[in-house]
Protein backbone atom coordinates (compact mmCIF):
# COMPACT_ATOMS: atom_id res chain seq x y z
CA UNK A 1 0.00 0.00 0.00
CA UNK A 2 2.73 1.76 0.98
CA UNK A 3 4.51 1.75 -2.71
CA UNK A 4 0.94 2.42 -4.09
CA UNK A 5 0.50 5.57 -2.93
CA UNK A 6 4.14 6.63 -3.59
CA UNK A 7 3.50 5.66 -7.44
CA UNK A 8 0.05 7.75 -7.18
CA UNK A 9 1.97 10.87 -5.77
CA UNK A 10 5.02 10.13 -8.76
CA UNK A 11 2.11 10.24 -11.46
CA UNK A 12 0.67 13.80 -10.56
CA UNK A 13 3.98 15.30 -9.51
CA UNK A 14 5.22 15.05 -13.77
CA UNK A 15 3.44 18.50 -14.98
CA UNK A 16 4.15 20.15 -11.99
CA UNK A 17 6.86 23.06 -11.93
CA UNK A 18 10.85 22.98 -12.34
CA UNK A 19 11.37 22.79 -8.26
CA UNK A 20 8.79 20.54 -7.95
CA UNK A 21 9.90 17.91 -10.73
CA UNK A 22 13.52 18.28 -9.36
CA UNK A 23 12.14 17.08 -5.77
CA UNK A 24 10.27 14.58 -8.44
CA UNK A 25 13.17 13.00 -9.42
CA UNK A 26 14.73 12.57 -5.81
CA UNK A 27 11.88 11.23 -4.68
CA UNK A 28 10.14 9.33 -6.78
CA UNK A 29 12.73 7.39 -8.28
CA UNK A 30 12.03 4.02 -6.78
CA UNK A 31 10.34 2.29 -4.53
CA UNK A 32 10.75 -0.22 -1.13
CA UNK A 33 11.06 -3.45 -3.94
CA UNK A 34 14.85 -2.77 -4.83
CA UNK A 35 16.52 -0.54 -7.44
CA UNK A 36 15.19 1.98 -9.67
CA UNK A 37 14.67 1.02 -13.16
CA UNK A 38 17.22 3.45 -14.39
CA UNK A 39 19.80 1.64 -12.30
CA UNK A 40 18.91 -2.22 -13.66
CA UNK A 41 19.39 -0.48 -16.83
CA UNK A 42 22.67 0.67 -17.01
CA UNK A 43 24.48 -0.47 -19.87
CA UNK A 44 26.73 -3.12 -19.60
CA UNK A 45 29.28 -5.30 -22.08
CA UNK A 46 28.56 -8.13 -19.03
CA UNK A 47 25.26 -9.78 -19.38
CA UNK A 48 26.36 -11.91 -16.51
CA UNK A 49 29.51 -11.07 -14.87
CA UNK A 50 30.04 -14.93 -14.32
CA UNK A 51 29.92 -15.43 -17.99
CA UNK A 52 31.82 -12.11 -19.63
CA UNK A 53 30.22 -10.39 -22.42
CA UNK A 54 29.34 -13.59 -24.87
CA UNK A 55 27.40 -15.12 -22.48
CA UNK A 56 29.38 -18.02 -22.74
CA UNK A 57 27.58 -21.39 -20.78
CA UNK A 58 24.34 -19.66 -20.78
CA UNK A 59 21.65 -21.54 -21.56
CA UNK A 60 20.00 -21.40 -25.23
CA UNK A 61 16.80 -20.90 -25.86
CA UNK A 62 13.97 -23.08 -26.69
CA UNK A 63 13.92 -23.32 -30.55
CA UNK A 64 10.99 -22.21 -32.46
CA UNK A 65 11.07 -21.68 -36.73
CA UNK A 66 14.11 -22.04 -38.67
CA UNK A 67 15.06 -19.06 -40.30
CA UNK A 68 16.93 -18.79 -43.85
CA UNK A 69 16.11 -22.29 -45.36
CA UNK A 70 13.76 -21.96 -48.47
CA UNK A 71 10.14 -21.96 -47.90
CA UNK A 72 11.29 -19.57 -44.27
CA UNK A 73 10.45 -15.80 -43.93
CA UNK A 74 13.96 -15.03 -45.68
CA UNK A 75 16.62 -17.18 -47.27
CA UNK A 76 20.09 -16.84 -46.65
CA UNK A 77 23.16 -18.03 -47.54
CA UNK A 78 23.02 -19.74 -43.69
CA UNK A 79 19.82 -21.17 -41.28
CA UNK A 80 19.77 -21.22 -38.09
CA UNK A 81 16.52 -21.69 -35.34
CA UNK A 82 15.40 -18.58 -34.12
CA UNK A 83 13.92 -18.46 -30.02
CA UNK A 84 10.43 -19.60 -29.80
CA UNK A 85 7.93 -17.06 -30.14
CA UNK A 86 10.13 -14.70 -32.36
CA UNK A 87 8.53 -13.63 -35.09
CA UNK A 88 10.85 -13.43 -38.64
CA UNK A 89 10.25 -10.50 -41.40
CA UNK A 90 12.42 -10.13 -44.42
CA UNK A 91 13.95 -6.79 -44.96
CA UNK A 92 13.85 -5.50 -48.68
CA UNK A 93 17.43 -4.72 -50.32
CA UNK A 94 18.80 -1.18 -49.70
CA UNK A 95 16.37 -0.68 -46.23
CA UNK A 96 19.46 0.09 -44.42
CA UNK A 97 23.70 -0.63 -44.69
CA UNK A 98 25.89 -0.61 -41.66
CA UNK A 99 29.72 -0.76 -42.10
CA UNK A 100 29.78 -3.26 -45.39
CA UNK A 101 26.67 -5.02 -45.28
CA UNK A 102 23.06 -4.50 -45.22
CA UNK A 103 20.17 -6.02 -43.33
CA UNK A 104 18.36 -9.07 -45.04
CA UNK A 105 16.47 -10.34 -42.05
CA UNK A 106 15.01 -9.02 -38.66
CA UNK A 107 13.39 -11.48 -35.97
CA UNK A 108 11.09 -9.69 -34.06
CA UNK A 109 11.03 -10.80 -29.78
CA UNK A 110 8.14 -9.00 -29.29
CA UNK A 111 5.74 -11.50 -29.78
CA UNK A 112 8.04 -13.67 -27.22
CA UNK A 113 7.14 -11.04 -24.70
CA UNK A 114 10.58 -8.54 -25.24
CA UNK A 115 11.69 -5.53 -26.95
CA UNK A 116 14.49 -6.26 -29.63
CA UNK A 117 15.25 -8.07 -32.72
CA UNK A 118 17.94 -10.46 -34.47
CA UNK A 119 18.96 -9.09 -37.23
CA UNK A 120 21.04 -10.83 -39.71
CA UNK A 121 23.02 -8.84 -41.84
CA UNK A 122 24.64 -9.59 -46.03
CA UNK A 123 27.20 -8.57 -47.72
CA UNK A 124 30.61 -9.23 -49.46
CA UNK A 125 34.27 -9.81 -48.14
CA UNK A 126 36.62 -12.50 -47.05
CA UNK A 127 36.97 -11.34 -43.48
CA UNK A 128 34.82 -11.52 -41.02
CA UNK A 129 36.55 -9.91 -38.30
CA UNK A 130 36.89 -7.03 -40.91
CA UNK A 131 33.57 -6.88 -41.57
CA UNK A 132 32.78 -6.79 -37.76
CA UNK A 133 35.23 -4.25 -37.57
CA UNK A 134 33.47 -1.57 -39.67
CA UNK A 135 29.91 -2.90 -38.73
CA UNK A 136 30.95 -2.05 -35.38
CA UNK A 137 33.19 1.41 -35.99
CA UNK A 138 29.36 2.73 -37.19
CA UNK A 139 27.92 2.82 -33.95
CA UNK A 140 30.59 4.78 -31.97
CA UNK A 141 32.00 1.90 -30.03
CA UNK A 142 33.09 1.88 -26.84
CA UNK A 143 35.05 -1.13 -24.43
CA UNK A 144 35.04 -3.01 -28.14
CA UNK A 145 35.77 -6.64 -27.66
CA UNK A 146 36.95 -9.00 -30.65
CA UNK A 147 37.06 -12.88 -30.53
CA UNK A 148 37.24 -15.90 -32.73
CA UNK A 149 34.79 -18.81 -31.75
CA UNK A 150 32.74 -21.12 -33.97
CA UNK A 151 29.18 -22.38 -33.95
CA UNK A 152 27.84 -25.13 -32.52
CA UNK A 153 28.55 -27.46 -35.01
CA UNK A 154 31.91 -27.26 -34.73
CA UNK A 155 32.55 -26.78 -37.85
CA UNK A 156 32.32 -23.03 -38.83
CA UNK A 157 34.82 -20.46 -38.07
CA UNK A 158 32.86 -17.44 -36.26
CA UNK A 159 34.46 -13.71 -35.59
CA UNK A 160 32.64 -12.40 -33.02
CA UNK A 161 32.12 -9.16 -31.07
CA UNK A 162 31.24 -7.66 -27.88
CA UNK A 163 30.80 -3.73 -27.53
CA UNK A 164 28.39 -0.68 -26.40
CA UNK A 165 27.01 1.02 -29.16
CA UNK A 166 26.51 4.73 -28.68
CA UNK A 167 23.85 7.10 -30.44
CA UNK A 168 25.73 10.33 -31.03
CA UNK A 169 23.30 13.51 -32.67
CA UNK A 170 24.84 16.89 -33.35
CA UNK A 171 27.73 15.58 -30.66
CA UNK A 172 25.64 15.08 -28.15
CA UNK A 173 25.44 11.13 -26.85
CA UNK A 174 21.86 10.04 -26.59
CA UNK A 175 21.97 6.80 -25.49
CA UNK A 176 24.53 3.63 -25.09
CA UNK A 177 23.69 -0.16 -24.91
CA UNK A 178 25.10 -3.28 -25.40
CA UNK A 179 25.62 -5.26 -28.51
CA UNK A 180 26.97 -8.80 -29.54
CA UNK A 181 27.33 -10.05 -33.11
CA UNK A 182 28.93 -13.00 -35.02
CA UNK A 183 30.24 -13.09 -38.13
CA UNK A 184 30.45 -15.95 -40.70
CA UNK A 185 31.95 -16.45 -44.21
CA UNK A 186 29.42 -17.58 -46.52
CA UNK A 187 32.15 -18.44 -49.60
CA UNK A 188 32.30 -17.36 -52.76
CA UNK A 189 33.51 -13.82 -51.11
CA UNK A 190 30.28 -13.59 -49.28
CA UNK A 191 29.39 -13.47 -45.44
CA UNK A 192 26.66 -12.83 -43.14
CA UNK A 193 26.54 -10.99 -39.81
CA UNK A 194 23.95 -11.89 -37.18
CA UNK A 195 23.39 -9.07 -34.21
CA UNK A 196 21.40 -8.78 -31.06
CA UNK A 197 19.97 -5.56 -30.27
CA UNK A 198 17.58 -4.71 -27.51
CA UNK A 199 16.24 -1.23 -26.65
CA UNK A 200 18.32 -1.54 -23.62
CA UNK A 201 20.79 -3.72 -21.51
CA UNK A 202 17.66 -5.62 -19.40
CA UNK A 203 16.57 -6.26 -22.50
CA UNK A 204 19.66 -7.26 -23.63
CA UNK A 205 20.15 -9.58 -20.97
CA UNK A 206 16.72 -11.52 -21.56
CA UNK A 207 17.24 -11.49 -24.72
CA UNK A 208 20.81 -13.54 -24.57
CA UNK A 209 19.52 -17.07 -25.12
CA UNK A 210 18.04 -16.10 -28.38
CA UNK A 211 21.63 -15.03 -29.61
CA UNK A 212 22.90 -18.32 -28.30
CA UNK A 213 20.81 -20.29 -29.83
CA UNK A 214 21.48 -18.93 -33.29
CA UNK A 215 24.79 -19.11 -32.96
CA UNK A 216 24.62 -22.80 -31.66
CA UNK A 217 22.31 -23.83 -34.68
CA UNK A 218 24.24 -21.36 -37.35
CA UNK A 219 24.37 -23.70 -40.59
CA UNK A 220 26.37 -22.30 -43.87
CA UNK A 221 23.82 -23.83 -46.60
CA UNK A 222 26.35 -23.25 -49.36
Amino acid sequence: MRNGRRRAACAFAVPMAAVTAALTLVGCGGSDDGPTRERRERPTTSPDARRGPWGDGGKAAEAGRTVGAPGSPCTLPVAFSAARGWKAESVPKGTHRQGTVEVACEIDAKPAGNIGYLRVWTGDGDSPRAALEAFAEDRHPERRRHRTTEAGDGGTALAEVSYLSRTVLDGEELDRKPVLAFAADTGDGRLVIVELGGTDAEEHRAMLPAYLLAKKTLKVRG
